[in-house]
């Protein structure tokens, strides 16, 4: 069975999809369509990770966008798996109703094709990341909000990603402050931004 995977757009839906693909992988040859960042972070899956656009055909295509655009670009492939949202429910051949998490609706996407979904997702830190890893975590902007809905407990996990370093949400600031040093921001958040209020900051 030849199948086709179209990635999440954005890079921390894109993570929890990694345990997804990786059991989609094993039912046969995988081609995962995705963003520029798809090429290192699939790289441990064993699929051909392509550019998002237009699918080729294939026996099933598993979109894990919830756009109407995903759908589109699947047109050409036989079995259409994907949640029902922006309007695209004719579009698609199988609708997966969508989960409390991505991570859960991701999950039962993949199974949808009989795939045994297990684990949070991993990925592996090679020595070439090391002057990545340096860099520390994107910082957000002053003012952008990272909403409690997207809070997922095992971000901590991928990647060896170490305790106190990442972006909070409301309601996080409980945990996140006593595992980071450095003073305070106007918001109590201790990112250092002592300078500017961040509603979503680096703690580093």
């Amino acid at each position: 069975m030849r199948l086709a995977a179209r990635a999440p757009n954005h890079l921390g839906d894109g993570v929890m999809a990694l345990p997804a693909l990786q059991a989609l992988a094993r039912l046969g040859p995988l081609d995962v369509h995705a963003p520029g960042w798809g090429r290192d972070l699939y790289r441990d899956v064993p699929a051909t990770v392509r550019p998002r656009g237009a699918m080729a055909p294939a026996d099933a295509a598993v979109l894990f966008p919830p756009s109407l655009r995903a759908a589109l670009e699947a047109l050409r492939v036989r079995e259409r798996i994907g949640t029902a949202t922006d309007h695209r429910g004719p579009l698609l051949t199988r609708i997966v109703a969508e989960g409390p998490h991505r991570f859960d609706t991701y999950r039962a996407l993949a199974e949808a094709l009989g795939a045994r979904v297990s684990g949070p997702p991993r990925w592996a830190v090679r020595p070439e990341d090391e002057s990545q890893r340096a860099r520390g975590p994107r910082r957000a902007q002053p003012g952008e909000r990272v909403g409690a809905g997207a809070e997922w407990p095992h971000f901590a996990r991928a990647g060896g990603a170490r305790p106190g370093r990442g972006l909070r949400g409301p309601g996080e600031e409980g945990r996140v402050a006593p595992l980071a040093a450095g003073p305070r921001c106007a918001w109590g958040c201790r990112c250092r931004r002592s300078r500017a209020p961040c509603s979503a900051a680096r703690c580093s």
